[in-house]
């Protein structure tokens, strides 16, 4: 399983400013930071008041610590 690192987030659009894996080992963009992530019990991370959708990163990511995946990017 891959580890979800800066380098993932270096393709994503330019609205992405975290990134997250969820509890199925997809990792996601996020056009928030990640201290206004929400995480929800269904394995998935959340946010309030934004413009687009989460983005698509990949899958086959380590899940074992998904809560605390989320990264800003840099």
């Amino acid at each position: 399983m891959k580890e979800f690192t800066q380098e993932d987030l270096k393709d994503c659009p330019p609205w992405v400013q975290s990134g997250a894996v969820d509890q199925e080992g997809d990792a996601w963009g996020y056009e928030c930071t990640t201290k206004d992530l929400l995480y929800f019990n269904r394995g998935h991370h959340a946010m309030i008041h934004v413009k687009h959708p989460p983005y698509h990163i990949g899958s086959g990511y380590d899940a074992e610590w998904w809560e605390e995946s989320a990264i800003n990017r840099e």
